[in-house]
């Protein structure tokens, strides 16, 4: 259990947050994902609804997940090859 202190300690050391469109990949990881795994076309029409403001972020993506057709197993081998930005390990450090 974290006491307090933990609390202070860890709130004292910079924190870095990354994600995976562009920032610790080179290209937008659910993008490929959405891209290559969906098993109809209907990611396109919520992508540009989002795209024209009709809709929010949120909507967009749970509405495009929700068109995957892909295992979990068959998730992970799609993005475990994806490639790392070079310069990622050079920010953490």
């Amino acid at each position: 259990m974290r006491t307090p202190a933990d609390a202070e300690r860890v709130a004292s050391r910079p924190v870095l947050f990354f994600d995976f469109d562009n920032t610790i990949t080179q290209g937008d990881v659910l993008d490929h994902v959405i891209e290559r795994l969906s098993v109809i076309d209907d990611w396109r029409r919520w992508e540009d609804t989002w795209f024209r403001g009709k809709v929010s972020t949120q909507q967009c993506l749970e509405q495009q997940i929700a068109g995957l057709g892909a295992s979990q197993g068959e998730l992970v081998d799609f993005v475990t090859d994806f490639p790392i930005d070079p310069n990622f390990v050079t920010i953490v450090r």
